[in-house]
């Protein structure tokens, strides 16, 4: 469920008019991002889905949730999470790392980036005392060629104009 969440993220921005980052939050335990679910499997459209690591008895769990996407409402911190479903569960931690679109680019335990998307996302889990891999980690490359704005009629707002980066020159441009 995951690997499939993580391919499918959207490149939207949190405000259409003025954009200033894209909507995607990712720390050690903790990543939240909007997609686009495939018809048959919801009514909403876009959502947001947020996949969490979380303690629980015996150890910890990883944690799916989603929520409708609600146009205009971005604080990530007001989203009321819904759905959840648990993945794993067990005495080991999974962590979350991203890797920068750089070529020479080293993994992040955080997302700070908020003018770009990372490139892929890696899935860690390893033994809780030991620190000994569990599995091999799960790589995800994101396929966020363009963000929705690039097939609308919206092109001055496609990032694909600046090589995909938010930056603020090209904030500037597009406000101009």
């Amino acid at each position: 469920i995951s690997r499939d969440d993580l391919s499918h993220v959207e490149r939207m921005y949190d405000d259409n008019e003025t954009p200033s980052r894209f909507l995607f939050s990712g720390a050690l335990h903790d990543m939240i991002f909007p997609i686009v679910e495939r018809d048959g499997h919801n009514t909403a459209g876009i959502y947001w889905v947020r996949l969490e690591v979380r303690d629980a008895k015996g150890g910890i769990e990883l944690v799916r949730s989603r929520a409708a996407f609600e146009p205009g409402k971005q604080d990530l911190a007001g989203i009321l999470w819904a759905d959840p479903v648990v993945l794993a569960r067990g005495a080991f931690d999974i962590s979350f790392g991203y890797l920068p679109p750089s070529a020479n680019a080293s993994w992040d335990l955080a997302w700070p980036m908020h003018n770009q998307l990372p490139r892929q996302v890696r899935i860690d889990v390893v033994e809780k005392g030991s620190r000994a891999v569990t599995m091999p980690p799960v790589i995800v490359v994101l396929r966020v060629g363009a963000e929705l704005n690039c097939v609308l009629d919206e092109a001055q707002l496609c990032s694909l104009n600046s090589n995909g980066a938010r930056s603020e020159e090209h904030t500037s441009e597009l406000q101009s």
